[in-house]
């Protein structure tokens, strides 16, 4: 990834970004013009099946915060620049809630945590994904939108950024469950992700992100049948934490 690219392959790049907003009013793009009740972020009480306990979401949350410190760490040693994530908040519900809270199109990563079974979802906002192109770039100005279809370029990079964020999942959870982070796939639509049923509860970590003067978000949506093997680690986690 430090290969310094060509100018056309710079043009294909930023080809690429669009996010998915209408450029005079900044609203999300609706994907299925013919399903009006996929517009509309009001929450159907019966759409979450709330699973976790707050210890749970305690303990999850604690764990993140390592996760954001080494991120942090990871991409400052890449970029060279002051970098800040932290977690900004951490809360569980539906499936069906978190795709109506993001773009479409969107920066999505799928990837697995052997020895647990099933996927996980890294959202990354735009704006996060251009500065790195940007810094890659040699400081290029880099649009902070994107659009439904990736370049070569544009996943390569993408890849390159998911991957380093689960290297730093990986270590982090090390003190819950030793844990095999593969990204299996980057997808642009949420409600294309049919991974779990839209009404099954997740915890939702969300990361505040700053750097090269730009501020975004990072989403990590992890679902309840995934993680329920271990959460029990997870209170005896936030439970030891509260006696320190």
């Amino acid at each position: 990834m430090t290969d310094v690219l060509s100018q056309d392959e710079i043009e294909k790049l930023l080809s690429s970004i669009n996010c998915g907003y209408d450029n005079d009013n900044k609203e999300p793009a609706i994907s299925d013009e013919n399903n009006d009740s996929e517009k509309y972020a009001f929450r159907d009480e019966d759409d979450a099946y709330y699973k976790f306990s707050k210890e749970q979401i305690r303990g999850i949350s604690l764990i993140h915060e390592k996760f954001a410190r080494m991120a942090k760490n990871n991409f400052l040693d890449e970029m060279r620049s002051y970098v800040n994530i932290n977690v900004a908040s951490a809360t569980q519900l539906s499936i069906r809630d978190f795709y109506r809270s993001i773009p479409d199109p969107a920066v999505i990563g799928i990837f697995s945590m052997e020895p647990l079974k099933g996927c996980a979802m890294l959202e990354i906002d735009p704006v996060f994904i251009s500065t790195v192109i940007s810094g890659i770039c040699g400081g290029i100005f880099v649009e902070k939108k994107l659009n439904s279809e990736l370049t070569d370029i544009g996943k390569s990079i993408m890849e390159f950024v998911f991957n380093l964020f689960l290297e730093d999942l990986k270590e982090a959870w090390s003190e819950i469950i030793d844990i095999q982070p593969k990204l299996v796939m980057i997808e642009t639509h949420p409600f294309s992700i049919q991974l779990y049923p839209l009404k099954e509860s997740h915890a939702l970590i969300t990361f505040e992100t700053y750097m090269r003067g730009e501020e975004g978000m990072i989403n990590l949506c992890l679902p309840y049948p995934l993680i329920e093997p271990v959460l029990n680690k997870f209170s005896y986690f936030a439970r030891e934490k509260n006696e320190q």
